[in-house]
């Protein structure tokens, strides 16, 4: 994640993922006050932890939340969570960071990946889909002070957390929660329980591939938002119910060449 201070272009916070196959000191949060000429380092927790996600608070930014996940990749294993993993908090624009706890709703033990967002209409309103013991979706009321578990069905808190744990906000309504991970699916009680197919028919994807990573929605008409899968983007000005896939954007995968 990259997040810019609106009120000054200047200051950019870069969440740092790192090199998944090797340890490094080259993770983390880092901050620049002079455009990108000069970046400190400003949160870590070891060397196998970087940065999964992170918001800024809409009106005041110096109000962050960041996700550190621990994980050790190599190319016969894969290792998800670990003691460097956590969701970290600051009031001061990174000068202090103080690290959530089970004290304060989350899951207690080692944590994982940590996918998190922000409702722009409503600050206090937060969530974050957490890999635990339990994998589960929680919720914030009060900014992100105290928190509390709101869904563990399996089936929408995400059996594959290292590859998908995003989540994204409607920017009029609060509780309309999408839910971004193999298909996508919607919440509209705050993540209470979710529409397993929301928009796309079950018999008809209307050419948006599954598996989706990345979500926009627009600030000034929720209604229009693209999302960002691994067959590309699909563009819906009428919250989904119709969908344009851009195919002269060339992009695509490949798993196997022989």
């Amino acid at each position: 994640r990259i997040l810019i201070d609106p009120n000054d272009p200047q200051t950019v916070y870069v969440g740092a993922h790192g090199d998944p196959f090797t340890p490094s000191a080259s993770r983390g949060l880092y901050k620049t006050t002079d455009g990108g000429a000069h970046f400190e380092r400003i949160l870590f927790t070891n060397e196998t932890s970087g940065v999964a996600d992170m918001v800024m608070h809409p009106t005041n930014p110096n109000r962050l939340f960041v996700a550190l996940y621990d994980h050790r990749r190599t190319p016969y294993s894969f290792v998800s969570g670990g003691p460097g993993s956590g969701l970290f908090a600051t009031e001061d624009a990174g000068v202090t960071w103080t690290r959530l706890s089970d004290k304060k709703g989350l899951p207690s033990g080692t944590l994982g990946r940590i996918g998190l967002a922000i409702a722009l209409s409503n600050p206090d309103r937060m969530y974050a889909k957490i890999e635990a013991q339990k994998n589960a979706l929680y919720r914030s009321d009060d900014g992100g002070v105290s928190w509390q578990l709101i869904n563990e069905n399996p089936r929408f808190t995400n059996n594959r957390p290292f590859y998908f744990q995003d989540l994204a906000v409607d920017t009029e309504d609060p509780d309309r929660l999408y839910n971004i991970y193999q298909p996508l699916s919607v919440s509209y009680d705050g993540g209470v329980s979710f529409d397993p197919v929301p928009m796309i028919p079950a018999d008809e994807t209307k050419g948006i591939h599954a598996d989706f990573h990345a979500m926009w929605v627009n600030p000034k008409d929720p209604k229009h938002f693209v999302i960002g899968g691994d067959g590309g983007l699909g563009i819906t000005y009428d919250h989904g119910k119709s969908w344009y896939f851009p195919e002269t954007i060339p992009v695509a995968q490949f798993y196997q060449i022989g």
